[in-house]
């Protein structure tokens, strides 16, 4: 059924102006039926690049599956996107053994003035750690895309490598505020890019 909702999005999402940018929140514990909403700020420092935001909206649909979609906008070439994605949990993050995913998404970007339609696959290791008695979600993946080009009808792989970590907020009374810094690197054919975010975590 997750994977049907997750289909779903993504034909409909496909007729509108939409890479993924930023690995997303999957590897953040979150119980069945919690949902994250998330306003980052991102940086591209690849090209013509620039500064913008994005929001973002995560469900933890089964003890194995999380969804994600959201949508943003940035000065320079890269202008604005949306995403969808679906994260399915292979291993748990468990005694020393990490927490694994693989990521599957579709991004509709405005780039350079063309629209392009990105299918990625990102595998995804996690695992949780205390840092001065607080929890902290260190992250690397490496998505894996195909970047169809809808103006001149061409298309090319992209490689990405992403570090980043979640972890709680550590002051009284916001406990349910989750902070994430990612740093998106370019491997081939795409763009490098920092991000800062802010999530409110609810049922």
């Amino acid at each position: 059924m997750p994977k049907l909702i997750a289909i779903g999005l993504i034909l409909l999402c496909s007729v509108s102006k939409v890479s993924a940018y930023g690995s997303g929140y999957s590897d953040y514990p979150m119980m069945k039926g919690e949902r994250l909403v998330t306003g980052e700020a991102i940086g591209i420092t690849s090209d013509d690049g620039g500064v913008g935001l994005q929001a973002r909206y995560t469900h933890r649909l089964s003890e194995k599956g999380t969804l994600d979609a959201g949508a943003g906008f940035s000065g320079g070439d890269r202008d604005a996107r949306f995403f969808v994605g679906y994260d399915h949990e292979y291993f748990p993050d468990y005694d020393k053994q990490p927490r694994m995913t693989i990521r599957y998404s579709y991004t509709n970007a405005s780039e350079f003035n063309d629209t392009r339609n990105i299918l990625s696959v990102a595998p995804k290791i996690s695992k949780g750690f205390l840092i001065s008695g607080h929890e902290a979600y260190p992250f690397f993946s490496l998505p894996l895309g195909l970047s169809l080009n809808d103006d001149n009808k061409t298309y090319e792989t992209i490689v990405n490598a992403n570090l980043g970590v979640h972890t709680k907020l550590p002051f009284e009374g916001l406990e349910r505020w989750v902070a994430s810094g990612e740093v998106q690197i370019d491997v081939k054919d795409n763009f490098t890019a920092f991000l800062l975010g802010f999530s409110y975590q609810f049922q």
